[in-house]
Parts: C-alpha cells; sequence; structure tokens
C-alpha cells in the first residue's frame, strides 16, 4: 500500500500554528493548486484546488519561518482523513495532507530556509516506528538550483539538432 501525494502550490494564508494537549507543534495552512483546460465551446479555463496542509514537529518549526500567504511550495506527504459529530449531531469530514517534506520555491522563502537550515537537518518530518524514504538526498543544493537564473537557451538551433 502506498499513500502518497505531491503538490507544488501558492498558500493561501500565512500559518496558524498551534501546540497538541500533549506540547507537539502543529502548523496548518492552505495551499492552491490551479491547472488550465478547454471547455466545450473552445475556451480556456481554469481550475483552483485548495488543500489542507499540517506540518508537525520540527517541520512545523521550519514552516512557521517560511510560509507566507502568495508564496510557493512543494509539498510532500500523504491523505489523511478524518470524520466526527459537530455540536449539532451532524457528521463532519475533513481531509488534509501530513506533510513530509516542505521546500520553498520562492526564492526569499528558499533563502529564509537556507539560512535556518543546519547541513545535518533536511527538512522532513521525523516519524516514530517505520522510516520514511528520504525524498531529495540534498535540500540545499536542490534550493541552489531553483533560484539561480537559467541561460542555458540557444537562439541558434538548426534542423541537425532537432531529434526528429
Amino acid at each position: 500500500m502506498f499513500n502518497r501525494v505531491i503538490l507544488i502550490g501558492r498558500a493561501g494564508q500565512d500559518i496558524d500554528v498551534r501546540f497538541t494537549p500533549g506540547g507537539t507543534k502543529v502548523a496548518k495552512f492552505s495551499l492552491a493548486t490551479s491547472r488550465s483546460y478547454m471547455d466545450s465551446q473552445g475556451n480556456w479555463q481554469e481550475k483552483t484546488e485548495w488543500h489542507n496542509i499540517a506540518l508537525w514537529g520540527r517541520l512545523a518549526d521550519k514552516g512557521e519561518r517560511v510560509v507566507k500567504k502568495g508564496n510557493l511550495y512543494f509539498i510532500e506527504g500523504s491523505i489523511e482523513y478524518s470524520s466526527w459529530d459537530d455540536s449539532s449531531g451532524n457528521k463532519r469530514y475533513k481531509t488534509e495532507i501530513r506533510a513530509l517534506t516542505l521546500i520553498p520555491l520562492t526564492p526569499r522563502s528558499a533563502e529564509a530556509m537556507k539560512s535556518s537550515m543546519t547541513a545535518a537537518a533536511p527538512v522532513v518530518e521525523e516519524t516514530s516506528g517505520a522510516k520514511e524514504p528520504e525524498p531529495i538526498d540534498d535540500i540545499k543544493e536542490e534550493l541552489d538550483k531553483i533560484e539561480e537564473p537559467q541561460d542555458d537557451f540557444i537562439d541558434d538551433i538548426g534542423d541537425d539538432d532537432v531529434p526528429f
């Protein structure tokens, strides 16, 4: 069985930090993802989905420093569903992404993340029990790639350079 989700989107609000009764830090925010498609009349439409993101423990500490409304983030985690009865007796449902990885893709957020990281502390949630696979070996290296502009576009591509 495998429960994994990867999202790239913008934070819809600044992060909300709370603590469980046991003292564990939990940070939550909403993340918007969008896609474009052509409708049956040939018009381009955009659909936005909102996701509830939860960061726990050390990852909540990192998120508290870098998550700002409007900034772009890479989130990797798992989907969790919960249900409860509200005060009126109605059944309520919630879908949440429990983040295991948080990488800011907006340069200022990425810079804040790099300055708050130590070489031996990747930005992944610590879990007890089964070990989660490391999604990225060196997060600092990946953040450097995101921030540096890519000037590898070549203007003089000829017919012999095209592989088909």
